[in-house]
């Protein structure tokens, strides 16, 4: 998923990052923002988020991911109107293996 994000320029940015437990049975927060500018320098996209994941030995193992979704929505129109949704979405589903996503 990450080369996906970079390609269309997305800046993912985390502000905090909290863990709690034993390597085995890891809670981890992370709380933080998302843009996407234009090549003009606009900004097509901002959000914030937070991630809510399970680590076994520091292999994450599942995770939910919590932002607004009326904003993800214009992302997504945003990509598609510049010919990248269809591309994220495949390199998306070929990168994410092994992992539970709500």
């Amino acid at each position: 998923m990450a080369p996906a994000l970079r390609r269309v320029g997305l800046q993912i940015f985390p502000d905090e990052v909290v863990a709690k437990g034993p390597p085995w049975d890891t809670t981890l927060c992370v709380r933080g923002t998302i843009h996407l500018e234009t090549p003009a320098g606009e900004t097509a996209y901002e959000n914030r988020y937070v991630i809510w994941g399970r680590m076994s030995w520091g292999i994450l193992r599942e995770y939910e991911v919590y932002e607004d979704t009326q904003k993800s929505t214009a992302l997504d129109e945003h990509l598609a109107a510049v010919g990248e949704l269809d591309s994220q979405r495949r390199q998306s589903q070929l990168a994410v293996s092994g992992m539970t996503h709500h």
